[in-house]
């Protein structure tokens, strides 16, 4: 949420340059607007359900019991919480696209996520 703070503090200067910023959440749309509203996002975030946008532009990693059951345990409903029972999540990531849809920017958090 940190990061959806800080778009938003430069989201004026996103506009400023006639562009416009979309989050794309693996959350379920409830979820999505939840975090929208929430910490007041004045951008739009939109639900990838089952992280087709996530596949065509990074690289998804599936989370293994372990991590689940932890999660769980500490009161998160993992499944719950994301639009699919995969229990895959996108790695972070940012992309720059302009309005032909040619990627001019690129930048993930890696593998090692």
């Amino acid at each position: 949420n940190l990061q959806l703070a800080h778009y938003q503090n430069v989201l004026g200067d996103i506009h400023s340059l006639n562009a416009q910023l979309i989050a794309v959440s693996p959350q379920t749309p409830d979820e999505s607007l939840n975090i929208k509203e929430k910490n007041e996002l004045k951008f739009e975030v939109l639900s990838d359900n089952g992280n087709i946008v996530a596949r065509n532009y990074t690289t998804v990693f599936k989370n293994g019991d372990i991590p689940v059951n932890t999660m769980t345990s500490l009161g998160f409903d993992f499944d719950g919480h994301y639009s699919d029972d995969s229990r895959e999540l996108p790695v972070p990531a940012v992309f720059i696209i302009d309005k032909d849809g040619t990627i001019i920017f690129a930048k993930a958090e890696g593998a090692d996520y």
